[in-house]
């Protein structure tokens, strides 16, 4: 991103003064025959009390930068949560449970540690063609300005599954998920979020906020499967109807 543009921010929660920047325009990520465009500032330390509040007008976080998406003709990228005391799940997601009840899980203040780049790296070459360096790893998963936490799954000692998340006031926030794709048949991504609920429900989280839903993206469609689900729009919550 380039800082091509400045001015200063006066969105949902976000202390005006501020300096806001704006990237260049590039292809979307979601949807191909789009164009991406982000405004974002760097901070390298920030209220989670205040971060959580900027979800609601579309705000995410990668490593130490904020942005949200200001995409030329389109606004499709909309920030969903899932409210944790009414959620139920479905026959596949407790059959993902199950199925992983063999796991170790373990969870850990946020850090940079070699075996989670590694399963990282491994995990974007042969999921989507991407070649990671560390420095590309610590710039997007393990810096952050607001508390964080990793969780880890194992077989034996086999590390299988790598979550990375923010702990917010009243919510969890599930910033990425990476595992060994020789456990495809597992569904570890399906009992990443089961967790992250079930850590919402005993730690007193209202929410787990899951980022973007994007309608006709394919790859974003699981995340309105976990019911009820919210969407956000025009400054508020609403709940999702498929």
């Amino acid at each position: 991103m380039r800082e091509q543009e400045q001015s200063c921010l006066f969105t949902a929660g976000v202390p005006s003064g501020v300096p806001l920047l704006k990237g260049t325009p590039s292809k979307c990520p979601y949807l191909p025959d789009r164009t991406c465009m982000v405004e974002y500032f760097a901070a390298e330390h920030f209220s989670e009390d205040v971060y959580e509040k900027m979800f609601v007008a579309g705000w995410r976080r990668c490593g130490q930068v904020f942005y949200r998406n200001v995409c030329p003709g389109c606004n499709d990228c909309t920030p969903i949560r899932i409210p944790v005391s009414d959620f139920k799940p479905n026959r596949s997601q407790r059959r993902a449970l199950r199925r992983n009840m063999d796991l170790a899980c373990t969870i850990s203040p946020l850090s940079f540690e070699e075996e989670d780049y590694e399963l990282f790296a491994r995990y974007s070459q042969e999921r989507h063609g991407s070649s990671q360096k560390e420095e590309d790893y610590y710039f997007f998963l393990a810096s952050s300005p607001i508390p964080a936490m990793v969780i880890r799954w194992r077989l034996n000692e086999k590390l299988l599954g790598v979550a990375w998340v923010d702990l917010l006031p009243d919510s969890l926030s599930s910033c990425y998920f990476a595992f060994d794709t020789d456990y495809q048949a597992r569904s570890l991504g399906v009992n990443s979020i089961m967790k992250q609920l079930e850590l919402c429900r005993i730690w007193g989280k209202r929410w787990l906020q899951l980022g973007f839903y994007v309608p006709g993206c394919r790859k974003m469609n699981y995340k309105t499967r976990y019911k009820p689900c919210e969407l956000a729009g025009k400054g508020e919550w609403r709940q999702f109807h498929s």
